[in-house]
């Protein structure tokens, strides 16, 4: 594969600009596909080279994260989301909630996600940061709090099949704290086909 042909020419020639920039392309798409074995090659390869930087940092928590190591993902995380005016508040804040959420401190978490929501720079932004909020709010059974991010999460239009699986999660998620569940059931019924033309 293209990533590890690039990664094996580097090794051979080292080059810490195209390390810096083979992280930065490649590290979204091999996520996506749960090779955090092959990014944690990487951070150990910048590592050998002295490199460092929020986004090598920012990558170990998330691999971190996707390990089990909640305790640890979330500090890294809020360690980058800290420095002064990072490019990089926004997605660190986010990577901290979700490992907040992984330990089951779902109140820490609620608060990551707020204070994402005022740094989102774009709707999209904005919706991931009003689902990990509607998620943490379910968890603590706060119904006034799960009303707000419920209503929130569902001023977004829908502009894809994943957008109207996740409006029809949102409900699901909402209902077994604030009932109606049965109209929700038949609602996410009806969605279901789309369930396979998502991004899994």
């Amino acid at each position: 594969e293209g990533w590890d042909s690039a990664f094996h020419v580097l090794q051979n020639c080292p080059d810490k600009e195209g390390l810096t920039q083979l992280i930065e392309t490649g590290q979204e798409p091999l996520l996506r596909r749960g090779r955090t074995a092959t990014l944690a090659d990487w951070v150990a390869a910048a590592a050998s080279e002295r490199m460092n930087s929020p986004r090598i940092e920012l990558l170990k928590a998330e691999i971190a994260a996707r390990e089990g190591r909640a305790v640890h993902a979330e500090r890294m995380a809020l360690y980058v989301a800290n420095l002064d005016g990072h490019a990089l508040r926004f997605e660190a804040l986010c990577l901290a909630g979700r490992a907040a959420h992984l330990n089951n401190r779902e109140a820490a978490a609620l608060k990551h996600f707020r204070e994402a929501e005022g740094l989102a720079t774009s709707e999209e932004d904005l919706q991931e940061a009003r689902w990990g909020a509607l998620v943490c709010a379910s968890a603590l059974h706060d119904k006034d709090e799960l009303s707000r991010s419920l209503g929130e999460f569902l001023e977004y239009v829908p502009r894809s099949p994943d957008d109207v699986i996740r409006a029809a999660n949102a409900g699901l998620y909402a209902s077994a704290v604030l009932g109606g569940i049965e109209s929700v059931l038949d609602e996410g019924l009806g969605v279901i086909d789309l369930a396979l033309e998502c991004d899994p």
